[in-house]
Formats: C-alpha cells, sequence, structure tokens
C-alpha cells in the first residue's frame, strides 16, 4: 500500500469503510428483525435462529481458517489449527470489551430460553 499513489490508497480506504458499513449494517437488520420477531411476534423459531447466528459467528474464523488451510496450502500463514488459536487468542481475547460484549450475547440468549421465557414463545390457541 505504501508504493501506491495517494489517490489510489484514498479510494482502497474509502472502499474498506463503505464496505464495513454495508456489512455492519445488514448484520443489524438480520440480528435486529430476528429479535423483533422473537420478542414482540413471538415466534419461537426466531429464538432458535439467533442461537444459530450466535454459533456461527463466533465459530467462523475457525472454519474461514479451515478452509483457506486446505484449499491455498501455500498462501495460508497458519500451519496448524493451533497457531491460528494462538493468533486468535492474542487477537481477539487480549481486549476486555470483547469479554463485555460476548458475555452480553451469553446472557441475553440464556435469558430468552431459560424456563421463565417458555411460556412467552408458546402459541395461543384459538378459542373454538
Amino acid at each position: 500500500m505504501a508504493r501506491l499513489p495517494q489517490p489510489f490508497r484514498d479510494i482502497t480506504l474509502h472502499a474498506e469503510i463503505r464496505n464495513a458499513v454495508i456489512i455492519i449494517s445488514i448484520n443489524c437488520a438480520i440480528l435486529l428483525s430476528l429479535t423483533a420477531l422473537a420478542s414482540f411476534g413471538r415466534q419461537n423459531w426466531a429464538r432458535w435462529t439467533l442461537l444459530l447466528l450466535f454459533v456461527a459467528q463466533e465459530l467462523a474464523p475457525f472454519g474461514i481458517a479451515l478452509y483457506m488451510k486446505h484449499a491455498y496450502p501455500a498462501y495460508h500463514p497458519y500451519h496448524t489449527i493451533g497457531e491460528f488459536w494462538h493468533y486468535y487468542v492474542r487477537q481477539f481475547w487480549s481486549r476486555p470489551s470483547n469479554y463485555i460484549g460476548l458475555a452480553s450475547k451469553v446472557v441475553l440468549i440464556a435469558l430468552i430460553f431459560s424456563p421463565n421465557a417458555r411460556p412467552w414463545f408458546k402459541r395461543k390457541t384459538a378459542a373454538a
């Protein structure tokens, strides 16, 4: 990047910011709509989908690392999953804010699957 002229670096930075905003907006729209369906619409499938999305989001870096290791072994910087694990722990678990975000997600998911929340998600039967 340092060898590129300044206008190309500006275009690249602008594209990175734009792509990040679009990806985060789509992610928020999906999560907010599922949360609204689970909480206000009392849709049981929405809370299970939220759980699956949470698990997939937390396991995605490992799946991508394994795919890259097998698909592009010459370009993959980590030779074992252990090396990737050490990199992942050093990059993402060294900040306390990551713990707070993860803990809040786990607590919220635990609350929607708690025994006190089960009646909320039961379908009301129509009186015949």
